[in-house]
């Protein structure tokens, strides 16, 4: 099973439905010149915003030549429609989820080699194989988690001032995420590897490669940059938008043994779901010791052989939101 195409049909840059219309009507404003302000970037350990353009420019083209991605710019009926088949399918999977709750739970796990449909609070529920779940606010876990883990990932709900003005969503001020989580007990005595997703926000940044990962007893390795493009391979928005990027960093911190890409690029169509992050789980498969251990901290999902912490943890595990896969799908 896969989580539903529709979620994924992603067509033209996110828009507001009026700023659509102007566009097709041709009384869209000019756009904006790049200024040197719009390149600089954000910390002395990411880089600049072309950078980011080029390199995601080289595999867009890529993914084009194989097939990946679909030629073209958008038509105008595309435009028109503003994505509004993939916003209908997250609003509906956001609606499923809310029948799931946050409360806390006993563990939810599938020991089988193969995913799973189970009832958890009388919903259907699929768990891939072998994942396993501890849902509650991670603030309140961490005397009960448990196990020895190879790498964790985290995917903060950081805290900024359009969600605080919105409360559209729960976030976490920066200091308690250095309290939250119990990583050095958590951490194989081998070596654990940590990544972090984090915004295109320079405090947040800095907090995380200075402050964060320090305090863990880590040192700072790598960012990598995730661009999010359309199924025309268009980026979702535009790079030199002062308000929001494209793309979203991943910033690494281990042992300082640890030989991992300093810059790597990675592209994908995103779905409409709110912070929906695609799985890391293939691309840090090489940096992690003998296929170790691995956890996500506050998931959104669950992964296969991962153990995933949060309130939000089987957000996009209700049966309605799967249809059965093909080997062609790419998120199968």
């Amino acid at each position: 099973m896969k989580l539903k195409d529709a979620l994924f049909d992603v067509r033209t840059p996110m828009r507001m439905d009026s700023a659509a219309e102007k566009l097709v009507a041709g009384t869209k404003r000019r756009k904006r010149k790049w200024r040197s302000s719009d390149d600089a970037p954000l910390t002395d350990f990411v880089k600049s915003c072309s950078w980011i353009a080029e390199a995601s420019e080289r595999i867009v083209r890529a993914a084009l030549d194989a097939g990946h991605l679909e030629p073209g710019p958008a038509s105008d009926r595309e435009v028109l429609e503003n994505n509004r088949g993939a916003r209908a399918a997250a609003a509906d999977a956001l609606a499923a989820a809310s029948g799931l709750g946050a409360r806390p739970s006993a563990p939810v796990g599938c020991s089988a080699p193969h995913a799973r449909l189970i009832q958890f609070r009388g919903q259907p529920v699929w768990l891939p194989a072998k994942a396993r779940a501890q849902i509650g606010d991670v603030r309140d876990l961490g005397p009960f988690l448990t196990g020895s883990f190879d790498f964790v990932l985290l995917d903060p709900p950081w805290e900024n001032k359009s969600a605080r003005r919105k409360r559209a969503y729960s976030t976490l001020p920066r200091d308690q995420l250095l309290s939250s989580l119990p990583l050095r007990r958590l951490a194989s005595p081998r070596g654990c590897l940590v990544a972090v997703w984090c915004t295109a926000n320079g405090a947040h940044l800095r907090f995380v490669a200075r402050e964060l990962l320090p305090s863990w007893g880590l040192t700072y390795l790598a960012t990598w940059y995730w661009v999010k493009v359309t199924k025309h391979g268009e980026p979702v928005r535009p790079f030199d938008c002062p308000h929001k990027k494209p793309y979203e960093f991943v910033i690494f911190g281990g042992p300082s043994s640890v030989s991992i890409p300093r810059d790597k690029v990675f592209v994908s169509v995103p779905s409409c779901v709110h912070s929906h992050k695609p799985p890391l789980s293939e691309l840090v498969r090489p940096f992690v010791k003998n296929g170790g251990a691995c956890m996500e901290v506050f998931a959104r999902y669950l992964v296969p052989g991962w153990t995933s912490v949060g309130n939000e943890v089987l957000k996009l595990q209700h049966e309605s939101l799967y249809e059965p896969a093909s080997l062609e799908s790419p998120h199968s």
